[in-house]
């Protein structure tokens, strides 16, 4: 399943993308794929998700979203921003991945620990592609509330 959304994912970008302006994007990739390593390093062996995979290891599941499926996604996400109907935009991307992350879950591809739920992951959402937007127009401003936002989780689930 997490090799097939990657696949359906990658074409989504080849066909959808802006290309013409992906180096305008490439920061904020970056910055996701560095968010989702300070996960990762953060929640150590007490992990609050783990994607579960026949095919592939969790390591190498979660290399794969960290260096391909968030950067796609936030190189997807921002190549349609539109100028107008912004709430709109980022809820239908929230509510698409929230419906895909519950699928993964229902299937069994996806497990919650330590207190994580499918109620956080779409709190989550709903703050990421803000997120991804103020990164890529003001990026000293989304990695100082990045500290933030990661204290309040670290706090909340124990890591603080």
């Amino acid at each position: 399943m997490n090799l097939f959304i990657t696949i359906v994912l990658l074409s989504c970008v080849i066909v959808l993308g802006d290309w013409r302006n992906w180096k305008s994007y490439h920061p904020t990739m970056l910055y996701i794929a560095l968010c989702n390593l300070t996960y990762n390093f953060i929640t150590g062996s007490k992990k609050l998700w783990v994607f579960v995979s026949p095919f592939l290891g969790h390591n190498v599941t979660d290399a794969l979203y960290i260096f391909v499926v968030t950067p796609a996604i936030a190189f997807l996400f921002l190549s349609k921003y539109p100028p107008r109907h912004r709430l709109v935009y980022i809820l239908g991307f929230a509510i698409a991945f929230s419906l895909i992350e519950w699928i993964q879950h229902e299937a069994g591809f996806i497990t919650y620990q330590h207190g994580w739920s499918f109620g956080w992951s779409v709190q989550f959402y709903l703050v990421m592609f803000p997120m991804l937007r103020l990164h890529h127009r003001l990026p000293v401003v989304a990695y100082v509330l990045s500290v933030g936002i990661t204290y309040f989780y670290m706090k909340v689930f124990g890591f603080a």
